[in-house]
């Protein structure tokens, strides 16, 4: 038996080089039907593929943010990926091991900076999957048997 519980908490480490104003979180939200056999899908649909942008200001004040913060009690803050508010994240931001500052650097330039960002939850509206589902479906039904299975082998 083990005693220790096991974390897990989904976490990433965000580095910010020198005059860098931002980064980039991919974002992929996919409804699959897993195949018997291991390693294929018999269904594939796509809900949701973009980008969240975080700046490094939000970054930084998110960071300083106490948890809970968002005015609804809600633990961490919640970013939407697009406007239309297909894909959510919410996520706390603390700050990172301190990075080591440049030799030289001019009251303009902005520091190398890292954060840690722990994902609470993942939020994708309960219409979005159920047409996903059904999209799943019809390919389920629609399947003839035959695929193409194309692979690289090192």
């Amino acid at each position: 038996d083990n005693d220790e519980e096991e974390d897990d908490s989904v976490t990433e480490d965000i580095y910010l080089d020198e005059d860098e104003h931002f980064t980039q979180l991919c974002t992929k939200v996919h409804v699959s039907r897993l195949s018997p056999r291991q390693g294929y899908f018999l269904t594939h649909v796509n809900v949701f593929d973009g980008v969240i942008r975080l700046w490094r200001d939000s970054l930084a004040e998110l960071s300083s943010s106490p948890a809970g913060a968002d005015g609804q009690g809600e633990r961490g803050t919640l970013i939407w990926a697009d406007t239309k508010r297909t894909v959510g994240v919410r996520l706390e931001v603390t700050p990172g091991g301190m990075e080591r500052m440049p030799v030289l650097s001019g009251p303009n330039d902005l520091p190398p900076m890292s954060y840690k960002i722990l994902y609470l939850e993942l939020l994708v509206p309960v219409s979005e999957l159920l047409l996903a589902v059904e999209k799943s479906a019809i390919q389920e039904d629609s399947q003839t048997g035959k695929a193409i299975v194309i692979a690289f082998m090192n």
